[in-house]
């Protein structure tokens, strides 16, 4: 299923009762809300933006972390995880020190990722 961002925002924005004005803050005054309702797609670094001040987490209407299929798919890694030998890898991640918020999101999302294949990512992963 594809979602149209735009739209979402727009639906999003109606159920909170955000007026024009407040939306045209949340964009910024070099957008308009109608310009960005069009869009089907944003840069990230605006959508994650437009989800803070919002307080939506767009990106998961964009692409569900967890659906109820993966519940089930949880389900039988945890029973993975308890009968078989556990092998570990461990990486090593360079990263500009301002951008730690943005790493621990890519985690997340690793993470989620990962579980739906079959196994963990983590700091902590026992």
């Amino acid at each position: 299923m594809t979602i149209h961002i735009g739209e979402r925002i727009k639906e999003v924005a109606r159920q909170k009762r955000l007026t024009v004005p407040e939306m045209t803050e949340v964009f910024g005054n070099n957008r308009s809300p109608s310009y960005t309702y069009r869009k089907h797609s944003l840069p990230v670094d605006f959508l994650w933006r437009i989800s803070e001040k919002m307080n939506h987490n767009f990106f998961a209407d964009l692409h569900p972390v967890v659906t109820d299929n993966d519940l089930r798919l949880q389900q039988e890694t945890a029973t993975r995880f308890r009968q078989e030998k556990i092998m570990e890898l461990s990486i090593r991640v360079e990263f500009p020190a301002s951008m730690a918020r943005e790493l621990g999101m890519f985690l997340m999302h690793a993470n989620a990722l990962g579980l739906k294949m079959g196994f963990r990512v983590g700091e902590s992963l026992r």
